[in-house]
């Protein structure tokens, strides 16, 4: 173990904090290897023989660390480097100074204005009480640097707890922190933690963090009483507001966290002891769930509800994404809408055959996928075509001779109605047989075929009735006639 350090070696201590237990001074004057800025804690009461083996067992501790170990170590917590003494007693240890990055300017009530560590406990307050206080605080909606601050002190609580040492008095007080880029954590009182070899030193509780066990009566601490501690930290700072100091309740944080992160705040909060996530469990999720909200989205599915469309058909286009804010759909002619990742899908026409581009975006990079192709099928047309003009030339169906005619016969009739008698066909009637000495014939009959003489009356009877029916067809046509043209000048006509 390195040597301790006699307090006249200090120089003159400037006083930063003083408190029940002891007194902060900065040492503008002393420094250590990799530590240009110090401070001393002097005790107000001389320590025991206890609690000085264990503090020298706390210094030993960070000096066997390899080099990467110890590094996280002073990156998280304001470890013991060196123990000090007045007169050969030990009095204090020397620290590393808080680092700048952790003070921030506070206005106090009063108006005045001092520089001072920034405690978590701004972290579970109204921020517009930090606001006007002067202390830039994450966002109650600003998860993953909360998340960040909660994985970097289960980080450094993994370290001690894979060696053995219990922290103990953890609390939003104990733990300094920085809103800034990266977001950066700090435990102090480090000299309180217990070392495995060394007897307990009685370490102490902060009201409204005792575990269930504390609570039974029950005031030692151990791993186990770490780890619930360390889940009520976390359960605190992802769900500022009203009570966040005091809650104890898992169901605040179940919208913040997947299942699995508010399964294992329940389990960190339980009595039985056993159910308890380690210290390392929940950096494995704080981490892996940093990841998931500080990644670009990731889509999952995107579909469209048809592969084929007529021309300005709507098509729906539909999409599962992680840990997007917002998706842009573009279609294959360029017009695009931009709907809330969690709406998952939307509907757009298609003119263009093509797939359709859907861009995720969160405030941490963006992601691009397409969509199956989906064609578009526009109607046939059919362009107009010139005919030249058909001239038909005009056919003389003799329809003006025909009129002419009917106007010459109405203006010229060639038989006058009244001097105009019908023949009297009656004496042809009683006419039955006649000699005649060889056939008659009418042009354009055929011939009878020759035949005795009763052949021969048989044919001129035949003669006699074709002619009859003749004479009655002129007639009949006549009357017909005669009747049109007296109706035309107003006479009527007298038919036999």
């Amino acid at each position: 173990m390195a040597a301790p350090i006699d307090v006249t070696q200090l120089g003159a201590p400037e006083m930063l904090d003083r408190g029940s237990f002891g007194t902060v001074y900065r040492l503008p004057s002393y420094s250590l290897p990799g530590f240009p800025n110090l401070a001393y804690k002097e005790y107000a009461a001389t320590p025991t023989t206890g609690e000085v083996a264990n503090l020298s067992a706390l210094v030993d501790f960070r000096t066997r660390l390899d080099p990467v170990k110890r590094r996280i170590l002073d990156a998280a917590a304001a470890w013991p480097l060196r123990l000090v003494t007045r007169n050969g007693t030990v009095c204090g240890f020397v620290m590393q100074l808080i680092p700048a990055q952790l003070f921030g300017t506070q206005t106090l009530p009063s108006g005045a204005t001092v520089r001072l560590p920034v405690k978590a406990q701004w972290l579970v307050v109204d921020p517009a009480k930090a606001d006007a206080a002067g202390i830039a605080v994450p966002r109650a909606h600003d998860l993953p640097e909360r998340i960040m601050l909660c994985a970097k002190l289960a980080h450094v609580f993994g370290m001690l707890h894979r060696a053995g040492l219990v922290y103990g008095d953890l609390s939003l007080n104990n733990v300094m922190f920085s809103a800034g880029v990266p977001p950066r954590m700090m435990v102090v009182d480090c000299d309180a933690v217990q070392h495995p070899r060394v007897p307990s030193i009685g370490q102490a509780h902060t009201d409204d963090w005792l575990p269930p066990e504390a609570a039974a009566g029950s005031r030692a601490q151990d791993i186990a009483s770490d780890r619930y501690k360390l889940a009520l930290f976390i359960l605190r700072v992802l769900t500022p507001g009203p009570h966040a100091s005091q809650t104890v309740d898992p169901d605040r944080a179940d919208a913040l966290l997947d299942p699995q992160g508010s399964t294992m705040i329940r389990d960190g909060l339980a009595t039985d002891r056993r159910r308890r996530p380690s210290a390392k469990d929940w950096y494995t999720y704080l981490t892996a769930r940093l990841h998931q909200l500080t990644s670009p989205p990731r889509f999952t599915a995107v579909a469209v509800d048809t592969a084929v469309v007529p021309v300005g058909s709507v098509v729906t286009v539909s999409w599962q994404v992680t840990d997007g804010t917002r998706v842009t759909v573009t279609a294959a002619d360029g017009h695009s809408m931009t709907e809330d990742a969690a709406t998952g899908q939307c509907r757009m026409a298609a003119t263009r055959s093509g797939p359709f581009t859907l861009h995720a975006v969160n405030r941490y990079g963006e992601t691009t996928l397409d969509t199956e192709p989906v064609i578009v099928l526009s109607p046939p047309t059919i362009e107009r075509i010139d005919v030249p003009p058909i001239n038909v030339p005009r056919i003389d169906t003799g329809e003006q001779h025909l009129g002419a005619a009917l106007a010459a016969v109405r203006e010229h009739p060639a038989v006058s109605a009244g001097s105009f008698t019908l023949p009297d066909l009656g004496p042809l009637r009683p006419m039955s047989t006649v000699a005649l000495p060889e056939v008659l014939t009418r042009p354009g009959l055929p011939a009878p075929a020759p035949t005795g003489s009763g052949s021969a009356l048989a044919a001129v009877t035949d003669l006699l009735t074709a002619l009859r029916a003749d004479a009655d067809a002129i007639v009949a046509r006549a009357q017909v006639a005669a009747a049109g043209a007296a109706d035309d000048r107003g006479e009527s006509v007298s038919m036999p």
